[in-house]
Order: C-alpha cells, then structure tokens, then sequence
C-alpha cells in the first residue's frame, strides 16, 4: 500500500476503498471509483471518492497510518504520516519535469491552482536549478561578457 501511495498519490481513503476487482493488470489501471471513512458513532462507511486487499475485503481506513507509523519505528525513519505520501509523490513528479496540469489531474484537484499553492516550494526549488543550469551554460561558453 505504501508503495501505490507513493506512485499514485491517492488518498488514504481512495486506497483502502479500492478492491480487487478496481485494478485491470491487463491494462495496468486501477479505477478510483469509492473511498472509505470512518465516521464516529457509524464505523467505516463508503462514499464516491472526493474526484471522479490481502483477503480481498475493505480496509479499515486508519489501518495504514496505524500500520506505517510502526513500520517507520521498526526501521527507525523519521516519522512522516501517511498522508504525506501524497506529498511524495507530487514532488517527485514535478522535480522530474511533470507539467503541474498533469500532477493536478492525477492527484484529483478542481483546480491546477491548488496544485501551485500546495507545492509552490518544490517550483522554487525547480526555479534555482534553472538558473544554475544557465550559469553553467554560461561558463562552458568561456565569453566574456564584461
């Protein structure tokens, strides 16, 4: 699960919504078609996921933080949630190029903007590299410019 996490960015209600019959190997899709909270009171209910297992029955969804957190303990990593898995995988597809339209639509935002806000820091980031790309496009040149 930490792995899908990691290279779909869905939420944790997405995953642990999903059974087997949602992923097509043939294809190589899975289809987000429901997701799972926990409701107090209620229990685990099932709901359209907010964008259009092992045994096969539904994952209780805070069983994967619950489950993470000891991983990173056992393995002594740093303590992130699982949520941000999300983050991970937005990251690293807009450090490796991916146009922020694209991170947008897979990671199921309304809005590309969103997108922008929630991961202005890693375009920044992106901006600096840039510019010491130029700066060393410059110095392989061996003009002077004053």
């Amino acid at each position: 699960m930490v792995y899908l996490a990691i290279d779909t960015g869905l939420r944790k209600g997405e995953l642990t919504g999903l059974t087997w019959k949602d992923i097509d190997f043939e294809n190589s899709t899975i289809s987000i078609n429901k997701q799972h909270h926990y409701v107090m009171g209620y229990g685990t209910i099932e709901s359209k996921p907010k964008t259009l297992h092992d045994d096969g029955n539904a994952i209780v969804p805070h069983r994967p933080y619950i489950w993470f957190t000891k991983f990173l303990q056992k393995h002594n990593l740093p303590k992130i949630t699982f949520h941000q898995l999300r983050h991970t995988n937005a990251s690293l597809l807009i450090s490796s190029g991916e146009d922020i339209a694209t991170v947008s639509g897979r990671l199921g935002h309304a809005d590309k903007n969103i997108t922008l806000n929630t991961y202005i820091h890693v375009i920044k980031s992106k901006e600096a590299q840039v510019a010491n790309k130029m700066d060393e496009f410059y110095k392989g040149l061996k003009v002077n410019l004053a």
